[in-house]
């Protein structure tokens, strides 16, 4: 019986590719901002935002070829997004234990209030808050129109200062903002 032939190169390692080396290059520069995303839609998870950014960033290899050269950080974000709003929809896959490796980019009143946020409306506010996208371009990853993405935003705004201001501040009583309004009441006392 003849031994088996081994095809040519196996054992041997391979010079990498054109793409793989233009992968690699990718995701050293944004790996660590794709998981700075990842972990304020995971609500501070660390555990969960790296499983995030890991299935973004193999399904981006999956179609590295037909990413243009200015497109794969787009396509990338749309990846991670869309691993966010699964993630977020499907209750089994909610939880997971943090490792404590990556820093959080918020304190964690911040994180705990984006947790409690609806999913899209997290991906609004971060997007558009945090990551300084533009309207336009949130809306198409989120697939809404640009009034449903500025209500998506005013909302989930509004819900972090509700849920920021109920902090209690260090001395132990509520943290509250002063009032914005510009005018004075005036009592009877006041009046010439």
């Amino acid at each position: 019986m003849p031994a088996p032939v081994e095809p040519a190169g196996a054992g041997r390692p391979t010079a990498p590719t054109a793409r793989e080396v233009s992968y690699a290059a990718f995701v050293a520069e944004w790996r660590q901002a794709l998981l700075r995303t990842a972990l304020l839609l995971s609500g501070g998870d660390d555990g969960r935002a790296e499983v995030l950014v890991r299935g973004a960033l193999t399904r981006l290899y999956l179609v590295w070829p037909w990413v243009g050269p200015h497109g794969p950080t787009a396509r990338a974000r749309q990846l991670l997004l869309a691993a966010a709003v699964a993630v977020a929809e499907e209750p089994r896959l909610r939880g997971g234990a943090a490792s404590g490796r990556t820093r959080a980019p918020a304190g964690p009143d911040v994180l705990r209030a984006l947790a409690e946020l609806p999913a899209r409306t997290r991906l609004a506010v971060v997007l558009r808050d945090v990551e300084h996208l533009g309207e336009a371009e949130v809306a198409d990853v989120l697939g809404c129109s640009l009034h449903t993405l500025r209500r998506l935003a005013a909302d989930g705004r509004q819900q972090l200062r509700a849920a920021l201001t109920a902090v209690p501040a260090p001395g132990g009583g509520p943290c509250t903002r002063p009032p914005t309004d510009d005018r004075i009441e005036r009592t009877d006392d006041d009046r010439p």
